[in-house]
């Protein structure tokens, strides 16, 4: 009984810790659902051998895979110094719309590949 209340209690974990991190920026608009429901099948995909730690190294791959493609959109954009003050701006004023100028950035895509690079740090 204990290895199947496990095998339920495991992802229900990653996925809340999923939801945690990522239902915040999705209520105040700062990223799509289908950016969430990702990451909420990423946390329910795994089962106990991976394990909560699984998800914590997701989580920090995602957000440095989509640090690193906003600063090469902006760079390729031309536009690294507006978003440089834009983010400041953001920061002392966190509620103004600051940034929504500079465009979207496809954040499943983030997640996609944070996925695999945590996947990779299991295997290789």
């Amino acid at each position: 009984f204990q290895s199947q209340l496990e095998t339920l209690l495991i992802p229900a974990i990653s996925m809340a810790m999923a939801l945690i991190v990522f239902g915040l920026p999705c209520w105040l608009g700062w990223m799509g659902a289908g950016d969430l429901k990702l990451m909420l099948a990423m946390g329910a995909l795994q089962g106990p051998p991976l394990g909560p730690t699984f998800m914590l190294h997701a989580i920090y791959n995602v957000a440095l895979v989509g640090a690193l493609m906003a600063l090469g959109l902006l760079i390729w954009r031309g536009q690294f110094l507006r978003g440089l003050s834009s983010s400041f701006r953001w920061i002392v004023r966190p509620r103004s719309k600051s940034g929504q100028e500079l465009g979207s950035l496809p954040y499943g895509v983030a997640i996609a590949l944070g996925g695999l690079w945590t996947m990779r740090g299991l295997w290789w």
